[in-house]
């Protein structure tokens, strides 16, 4: 959702009445690319700090591949920092990929942020990650896009298997 469309929405009132009210809410992660978070950065602060009050945080999508300067990241509210897959591509053996991961993934700790490797395809971008500090990943080396059924049915049967 673009940030001047999250500026006009009441936030704050949709989150409070639409949330579940349950002691085991787990929270939120809402991704934000990183082009529409540097469009409004006090807007998206203001959104930010509605969210953070009912454990709902925002996500840099596609980190590396926008036209952002660098010193105006610190200023951005994010809990996550996806690092785009054009520089997880071949991060096992591409040694340009591994250092520009290796950055990304360092800005993000830096900033107190947890960095998620996406598009991850291969056993070797994954190791590569790994060993680079990579806080978690995504990509079809996991799973590929599925239904929300699909997805429910492979976490009950997960978890039944693990008990």
């Amino acid at each position: 959702m673009p940030v001047s469309v999250l500026g006009k929405l009441p936030i704050h009132t949709i989150v409070r009445d639409q949330k579940p009210q349950n002691e085991r809410w787990p929270g939120m992660m809402i991704e934000v690319t990183e082009d529409q978070a540097m469009r409004d950065i006090p807007l998206l602060h203001e959104v930010a700090t509605q969210l953070r009050i009912h454990d709902i945080h925002l996500s840099v999508d596609d980190f590396g591949i926008g036209y952002s300067h660098l010193a105006r990241l610190k200023h951005l509210p994010f809990a996550e920092v996806k690092i785009d897959r054009s520089l997880v591509s071949n991060c096992g053996e591409d040694a340009n990929n591994i250092s520009l991961c290796s950055a990304a993934i360092n800005l993000a700790h830096g900033f107190g942020c947890v960095a998620v490797g996406e598009g991850i395809e291969t056993a070797p971008e994954l190791k590569s990650l790994l060993q680079l500090g990579c806080d978690y990943g995504q990509g079809y080396l996991f799973a590929k896009p599925m239904p929300r059924d699909h997805l429910i049915s492979m976490l009950v049967k997960n978890a039944t298997t693990r008990a």
